[in-house]
């Protein structure tokens, strides 16, 4: 029945899990389609994109493993939990969820060694959270000693993260149980703290306060307690305690502490990834080296594109400064108002310049090479040009004759013509039109 619970979780969980990662990067595939091949995304959306794809996965990744966790502290069901990450085909490789179950399974040999195993890693960023473990541990078989132990070692690392306390509320309560302040945890049990608890550490810190209350000797309210947590929480590992308690009190037992020692396993190791959870590992890693691959193509795409631009930019600038010399050396003050090649069968004919002079007259001229003298020239062809009449000029660089009228309307161009550029002209838009090459 676990097995079959489990396998409908992962069925619900886990296929939504991959399935959003895999949308995540498969859109990110797709932008970075549409910003190569048809430049419809920009590069910094792109990069917006992929940090967000990146976040989203990483939320989707916590959200799965939270619904996990979830199976033990909100729905205090660890065997079901255990039966999750067990099942073949787990894609997730999650060592401190495993904790997790065992801890609250009950599991106190494979939770201690667990903890031992993972304190050993000096990368790890939370061995406070083993050492709550160990404390929960010891104090749940009755080990006093043990338990002493894992609170000094966990008020040795406060010294380093004062902020511990806020992660392991219960801490407090072993440290003042370990130190036989009993009446001091019993002021606690009303503390408004455990309201914020999810239910399995409510369940927990109902535990410790019952078993305070059992040392005290106010069996009648430890007892009480215990009912309540062995009927909300059966399949807890305080349940099952609860309910032997509720025994030896009835038997009028008094509460035993050093009732089991166990002995940390030193040769214990981690649970191994399955074949699968390797694979999607695998998987996973590829798409995150896929994106950065991605991003460091658009980059560099970016930077040869920015470098053509300002070599561009270069060539229009020195461009624009010798036609400027050419005109300026026939006319004292003008405004260039259009420049632009004259083609025909895909072959540049002439490069045409229309500019206004001093006295607003519309001037048309060819801007061009002089082989024999190697410098640029200035042609010009009409002067005072009027709009709508039709011009017939010479090449000045080949054979063929250009004819060319100014317009005032883009609705006036004719149907068929080679070439047309618009330009501003004295706050009037009015355009050129090459109408024939001949």
């Amino acid at each position: 029945m676990e097995h079959e619970e489990a396998k409908r979780f992962l069925r619900k969980y886990a296929t939504i899990s991959i399935a959003l990662q895999y949308f995540f990067v498969l859109a990110f595939a797709a932008f970075v389609f549409l910003n190569i091949f048809l430049d419809l995304v920009k590069n910094s959306v792109l990069i917006v994109f992929a940090l967000l794809v990146m976040f989203l996965e990483r939320t989707v990744q916590f959200w799965y493993r939270a619904k996990i966790e979830s199976i033990a502290l909100n729905e205090l069901n660890p065997p079901k939990m255990k039966a999750v990450l067990e099942t073949k085909g787990l894609y997730a490789y999650l060592p401190n969820r495993y904790l997790t179950a065992h801890y609250y399974n009950g599991d106190y040999q494979e939770t201690l060694d667990m903890c031992n195993c993972m304190l050993k890693n000096k990368k790890d960023k939370q061995p406070w959270a083993y050492y709550s473990y160990i404390a929960g541990v010891y104090f749940q078989l009755g080990d006093i000693d043990g338990l002493k132990t894992a609170c000094e070692k966990f008020e040795a690392y406060k010294t380093v993260n004062q902020r511990i306390d806020i992660f392991c509320p219960l801490m407090k309560l072993y440290k003042l149980y370990a130190n036989e302040e009993y009446e001091e945890l019993k002021k606690l049990y009303n503390s408004e703290e455990k309201a914020q608890y999810n239910r399995a550490t409510y369940m927990v810190c109902e535990y410790i306060h019952a078993v305070n209350y059992y040392t005290l000797g106010e069996t009648e309210k430890a007892k009480a307690i215990f009912k309540h947590i062995s009927k909300d929480a059966p399949l807890l590992n305080v349940g099952k305690l609860s309910a032997k308690q509720i025994e030896n009190i009835e038997q009028g037992k008094e509460y035993e502490t050093n009732q089991v020692k166990i002995i940390p396993n030193e040769s214990y190791e981690l649970h191994p990834r399955t074949k699968k959870a390797n694979v999607y590992h695998i998987i996973r890693l590829c798409c995150f080296a896929l994106i950065i691959f991605m991003l460091a193509i658009i980059a560099i795409l970016e930077l040869k594109q920015e470098q053509i631009r300002k070599e561009q930019e270069e060539e229009l600038e020195q461009f624009e400064k010798k036609l400027y010399g050419v005109i300026d050396e026939a006319y004292d003050n003008f405004e260039v108002l259009a420049g632009f090649d004259v083609e025909k069968n895909d072959k540049t004919v002439e490069y045409m310049v229309v500019f206004e002079n001093e006295n607003n007259e519309l001037i048309v001229g060819y801007y061009v090479w002089y082989p024999d003298e190697q410098k640029n020239g200035f042609i010009p062809d009409s002067e005072n040009v009027v709009i709508g009449k039709a011009y017939y000029s010479d090449s000045p660089c080949s054979d063929y004759t250009i004819c060319y009228t100014i317009y005032e309307s883009e609705g006036d161009l004719p149907n068929d013509y080679y070439t047309m550029r618009g330009f501003n002209c004295n706050d009037q838009k009015l355009y050129i039109c090459i109408t024939d090459i001949y």
